[in-house]
């Protein structure tokens, strides 16, 4: 079988680690992997534009769609674009809909990691650098962080967090 993963770029963590993943469980799978950098959403846009050209060139039996990176968050493309009908296709970090797509709970996650720093070791000063503003996960993380500074105000145990 072979996947093909589409991501941005490679040279920042996230999608390098994402990527690393893919390649782990493709392998002990033996699935074929075949990663495509640098096509995005946007140029679907344009009228007349093929949505990721590289299709045309790659038998694939199935795509991972590194969406988080590659789909504008802001404005999502309400159904898989011209091109992707009947492939079987998953999104990775954005919910599409009309795809299966794999999400993080990054509140669930955050709130743990400040629950054991909070309870654990007594940290009661945070700064939290997020993402960009139209990134739906730093949005959700920075909520996330801001909720629990509350909740432990209201508990009588001050936080502060500087965004």
């Amino acid at each position: 079988m072979r996947i093909g993963l589409f991501l941005k770029y490679l040279d920042e963590e996230y999608q390098s680690s994402v990527y690393a993943g893919v390649r782990e469980a493709a392998r002990r799978l033996g699935f074929q992997l075949v990663w495509v950098q640098g096509e995005t959403f946007e140029h679907c846009r344009d009228p007349g534009a093929t949505l990721f050209p590289a299709l045309a060139f790659l038998p694939l039996d199935g795509i991972l769609l590194l969406s988080s990176i590659i789909a504008d968050q802001a404005n999502p493309p309400p159904s898989p674009p011209a091109g992707l009908e009947g492939r079987m296709i998953v999104s990775i970090g954005a919910e599409l809909l009309g795809w299966p797509s794999v999400l993080v709970d990054a509140a669930e996650a955050l709130g743990g990691l400040l629950d054991h720093l909070i309870e654990d070791h007594g940290y009661r000063s945070f700064l939290y650098l997020g993402g960009p503003a139209t990134n739906a996960d730093s949005r959700e993380r920075e909520g996330a962080v801001l909720a629990r500074m509350e909740r432990e105000r209201a508990r009588g145990r001050p936080c502060s967090v500087t965004v």
